[in-house]
Parts: structure tokens; sequence; C-alpha cells
């Protein structure tokens, strides 16, 4: 073996001990991301490529969800990047040959699903369901393999670019040979790489695009506003949805309420200065018993309403361990408050339109059958939105009208 060889074994040896560590020092309680900045903040010594070699490799331990837990580490951690990457870099391939007992049987095949195939084929106990391992039942439109694999992928970036600047943004990414997903009507989206920083080409977020997941744009066209309408979007977060609405129906007034006063903070930054006047703000506990509203009716109410996320954990993969099921009783209790406290505000013909982005029955469809047992509202149309077959979000939306 030539120095550079053994050097190189080094390398990998102590990069593996480091990932190791890292997976071993996450408890889930904040997420896996801000756990491994403020790692190697604490630990000037890794460098941007260690720092992004470090986090692939943590992220593909979570992305395989409870398989193989059986084996040991080092032959798990190599199946995990090799059914999410293949043996695409070298580190792989030397942790393939000093690891796997099958490295023979499992082939650097560019699909995913033709890798399942080979990894299935030498280790049978694996589950593909066992990739999202949960036993609440998930929304009726939705495959459950399909779905359960789609997480050892992690989903694009998508863009909701502005009316003139979407060919403009297409030409600056194909400069930089760019692979983009590009849709057409009705969201005209644009998905970047995974990873990839869209500040790098020369246009602004807020003036010439926003960041913003297929799933969520296709669900925020379904919203039946028109023009001099006065919508409340009740949970209304960073304002996604609020942006989306102004741009597409500008004359629309909205009152936007959550609990937390620093993300209304955010959607006030990200408000263009002409919709400004279109916009009020209040922080709101609408789970609360206590809380009180002022006496007004609104057109239409959005409930973009918190839950458990699981449409989103291709991109937190960290929640596919450390998620406990039992929590989702807990966001099923708020969602019913939320509903009972602003359905009342409704006008007369007027929409409520019901949003998560979960894929858990209990959170969707549950909750549709909740509302037409507990309110006057007549169901108008629901819809999963399988966005895994996108590489995005999946989401849920209802739609109800009051006579």
């Amino acid at each position: 073996m030539s120095s550079e060889e053994l050097n190189s074994q080094k390398i990998f040896d102590a990069a593996l001990r480091t990932i190791h560590q890292l997976i071993d020092g996450y408890d889930g309680n904040v997420p896996l991301v801000r756990y491994l900045k403020d790692n190697f903040r604490s630990n000037r010594k890794y460098g941007s490529r260690d720092r992004k070699l470090y986090t692939a490799w943590v992220f593909c331990w979570y992305r395989f969800g409870k398989n193989l837990t059986e084996l040991p580490f080092n032959e798990r951690i190599a199946l995990a990047w090799y059914i999410c990457h293949g043996w695409n870099t070298d580190i792989s391939r030397y942790f393939a040959l000093q690891y796997l007992t099958h490295k023979d049987q499992l082939p650097n095949a560019a699909d995913s699903h033709e890798r399942l195939k080979h990894l299935q084929l030498c280790y049978p106990v694996f589950d593909v369901k066992l990739l999202f391992p949960f036993d609440a039942p998930l929304s009726d439109q939705i495959s459950t393999e399909a779905f359960c694999f789609s997480h050892v992928l992690q989903p694009l970036v998508w863009t909701r670019p502005f009316p003139g600047f979407r060919e403009k943004i297409m030409y600056a990414a194909s400069e930089q040979q760019l692979h983009l997903v590009v849709k057409d009507a009705p969201t005209f989206a644009i998905g970047f790489p995974p990873g990839f920083n869209i500040e790098n080409l020369p246009f602004t977020k807020g003036t010439h695009y926003e960041i913003q997941d297929l799933s969520s744009q296709l669900c925020g066209l379904q919203i039946p506003a028109s023009s001099n309408q006065h919508w409340w979007d009740c949970c209304c977060g960073a304002g996604g949805k609020s942006l989306q609405l102004l741009q597409r129906v500008p004359a629309v007034n909205i009152y936007a309420t959550d609990i937390r006063k620093s993300i209304l903070e955010n959607f006030k930054e990200r408000l263009p200065a002409s919709f400004k006047k279109q916009v009020t703000f209040a922080v709101a506990d609408l789970a609360a018993s206590n809380e009180k509203q002022p006496n007004v009716f609104y057109d239409g109410i959005i409930a973009d309403v918190p839950c458990s996320g699981s449409g989103t954990w291709a991109r937190t993969p960290e929640y596919l361990t450390h998620f406990k099921e039992e929590e989702l009783l807990n966001f099923r209790s708020r969602q019913e408050k939320i509903v009972l406290n602003v359905v009342p505000h409704l006008k007369s013909g007027g929409f409520f339109v019901y949003m998560t982005c979960s894929v858990f029955k209990l959170e969707n469809e549950g909750m549709v059958d909740f509302i037409l047992q507990h309110t006057s509202l007549k169901l108008v149309q629901n819809e999963t939105v399988c966005g895994f077959n996108d590489l995005a979000d999946s989401m849920f939306f209802a739609i109800f009208k009051k006579d």
C-alpha cells in the first residue's frame, strides 16, 4: 500500500469517527441543521468541505429510518449512503470495501430504485416502510410505499418566480450549468438542486422571486379569493400563502395573525411596500379558550394550521427517528380549537380553507370529518397534494363554504 493510500485511509477513518460522534451527540431537541451548525461553530478545525461532507453523511443516517438497526454502525451508515447516493465518492467506496458483507452485490447504480433492488436482494429484511416508521394511517390518496421510499432523496429548492423574471432566472441558471426542474401552468415554478444557494444568481428574493415549495404554491392557488374581499390568514407564519395571494389577487385585503410575534415581523419584512396598506397584523393564540378576536366577519379564512409537518420530513429526516407519534393527538387538539375559534368569523357565503403539511389521516381527512360534524360548513373540495412525486413537500387542503 502506498503512503498516499495509507494517508487517505487515515483521513477516511477519522471522518467516520467524526460522523459517528455527531450522530451520537444529537438528541432531537433542536433541528438537526442547527445542531450541526452549532457543533461546527465550536470546532473551527472543520473547513467548508468537511462540514458539507459530515452534514451529508449524518442526513443519510436519518434518511435510513429504522431499517437494519441490528447491523454495526459502520455497515449501516455505508448502506444508508448507498441507498441515497450510490458509491459516488472515494470515501463511500472505501467504507463499502471496509465494512460491507455484500459489497460485490451492490453495484453503483445511478437510479435509486435500482439500488433498492440490489439492497433488498442482499438484505431481505430491509423494509421500505421502515423509511417512514410510523403506525398512524396516512391520507387516503397517498401511495404508502412510494411515499416511504421518497425519503431517501432530498427535495428540490422550489421558487415562485415573479411575472417577467421566470425566463431570466432560467437563463442565469443555465449559465451556471444547473439542472433545473421547470413546471408549466398553473405554478410556473422552478426547482433548484438541493443545497444550491439561489442568492448566487443575480436576482433578489422578494423582488424577483420567492422561495416557496411547489406543493405550497399548488395549495395557494386553490384559495377562492376575489378582488376587494377581506380574508383572514389565521396561522400565517412568515406569510407565504398571503404573499402568493396578494400577487394573484392584488386588491384583496388580509388580516394576518400568528402566535409568534417574531414570525409576524418576518412577514412584515417580506411584504412589498405596494401591499402594506392591505395587510394588518396581530399576535393571537387561536388555540386558547380565552382568545378574543374583534367582532369582524371575513369573506374567507385560511387556516394553515400547526401540524406534525410530516409531509416535509424528507427535508428534515431527523424526525423519522425522533418524532413521538403520541404528539399527533396534541396537534389534533390544537387544530380542533383553532377551527372552532375562527369559523364563527366567516361571513355567509364565505370560504374556509383548511391546510396542513401533514400526511397523517388524523390531521387531514380526520379534521374534515370533525369540521363537518361541529360546524355548519359544507365541503367543497379536499385533496392530498403528493409532492413526493415531484421532489417537493406533501400537503393537504380542504375547502368549505358557509351557506
